[in-house]
């Protein structure tokens, strides 16, 4: 098996540098991750087909893995949370920054936790029609382990301009994505691990706290 790694200095190929886990994430990193590229790899569960498109509106797949942040960029920026959903796998696992504050919180947080957050998150209720939501990705390092599956490291900026009190405008931090290549073609987030990239909140505070 031969691994390749690329940098590029466009918006969707970018990197951020390393960050310590602390044990609940190192756990999850050394047990849970290899475990979930073996299930892919070898089809167990077949049953359910984590590859497979989140709902039936769920049309526009990324048919190639740099098309994810694409994508995510275009479904937060045009509120649309069925395209956002349609980049995550049905095996979702979130992975916060070390120092989180009540990091069990995460610990179940699965598929329909994302989509119940994205669909919070872009609603009239938190961000008006008058208010934005932008993200962009810099500084990207991709690994590609095998024909079907990607590590995709970037630094990230979310400007959210909500109504709800307390909340951040700017969110900044790194994260690491465990892309997986479904039975139809489409790339989809399996893990997403959040990190901090300086004293900025990070987008784990937003998923906390919304």
């Amino acid at each position: 098996m031969s691994i390749r790694v690329r940098k590029h200095n466009s918006l969707n190929r970018c990197r951020g540098g390393a960050r310590h886990l602390f044990s609940f994430r190192n756990i999850v990193l050394t047990t849970i991750v290899p475990m979930l590229f073996f299930i892919s790899a070898c089809g167990i569960f077949s049953t359910r087909d984590p590859g497979d498109p989140a709902g039936p509106n769920s049309n526009d797949i990324a048919i190639f893995y740099d098309e994810v942040p694409e994508l995510l960029v275009t479904s937060i920026e045009t509120r649309d949370s069925q395209q956002y959903m349609a980049l995550i796998d049905s095996a979702f696992t979130y992975i916060p920054p070390n120092g989180i504050e009540n990091p069990a919180f995460f610990l179940s947080w699965d598929y329909d936790a994302e989509d119940v957050f994205i669909r919070r998150m872009l609603s009239l209720d938190v961000l008006p029609i008058d208010s934005a939501a932008t993200i962009s990705f810099s500084s990207a390092e991709i690994t590609e382990n095998a024909a079907d599956t990607v590590i995709y490291q970037q630094n990230y900026s979310l400007s959210y301009h909500s109504v709800q009190e307390g909340l951040p405008q700017v969110y900044e931090g790194v994260l690491q994505w465990y892309l997986v290549r479904g039975s139809d073609g489409g790339w989809r987030i399996r893990i997403w691990q959040d990190d901090t990239a300086g004293d900025e909140a990070t987008m784990s505070t937003l998923r906390l706290t919304l």
